[in-house]
């Protein structure tokens, strides 16, 4: 008897962010937000510790003379790993290039003791990334008015709902951190402000 574990059942949604993002804060911080998302969204916890969730991570540096390679740093766990990663593998490429080496095209891992990042694999070309339909799953199409009831349902996303409650209370941004937290938290949080007509401050 043979027992096919792969996947194991779990949906698996991989999600690609666009490109170009200058500071390796800029990545912790999509990172965080799209956690808020997934869990608004009633997708996931995405608990990165649980291994609902893992970030690949796309890092390259270019000089005024010499163009790097691109570097794939694979599973990265935790949004503050996430930034630290790039942080690191940015440091690796700077050294690299300063020497006129050529940051290799490669995938790496990074070591949240060490603070390094170390080779997994080399590339030898850029993967072809091209779509072709899966002989084994149909066609699902969703007609037009399903999506419009669906646009109908959907909530504020979290950042545009952190951005208008720090307006709305006077609050700061990293006060958004604690308030929202939890799903709960938001709500007892407006309903003690309003019930208590006192300073969302004294709230928090």
């Amino acid at each position: 008897m043979q027992i096919d574990y792969n996947r194991a059942g779990m949906p698996l949604l991989e999600i690609v962010t666009g490109a170009n993002y200058t500071h390796p804060e800029d990545a912790k911080l999509i990172v965080r937000e799209l956690q808020d998302l997934l869990v608004q969204l009633d997708i996931s916890d995405a608990e990165i510790d649980k291994g609902q969730m893992r970030v690949d991570v796309n890092v390259s540096v270019a000089s005024d003379s010499i163009g790097g390679n691109r570097v794939e740093i694979k599973n990265v766990a935790g949004a503050k790993n996430v930034e630290r990663a790039v942080e690191c593998e940015y440091r690796r490429h700077i050294d690299l290039l300063s020497r006129g080496i050529i940051p290799e095209f490669e995938t790496r891992r990074y070591d949240a003791i060490e603070d390094v990042t170390h080779s997994l694999r080399k590339k030898e070309e850029e993967p072809d990334y091209r779509f072709f339909q899966d002989p084994d799953l149909p066609a699902f199409h969703i007609d037009d008015s399903r999506i419009a009831r669906s646009k109908t349902s959907l909530k504020e996303v979290p950042f545009d709902e952190k951005r208008n409650f720090c307006r709305k209370y006077g609050m700061d941004v990293a006060d958004t951190k604690t308030v929202f937290r939890y799903p709960w938290s938001i709500s007892l949080f407006s309903s003690l402000v309003q019930e208590l007509a006192c300073d969302p401050r004294l709230v928090y």
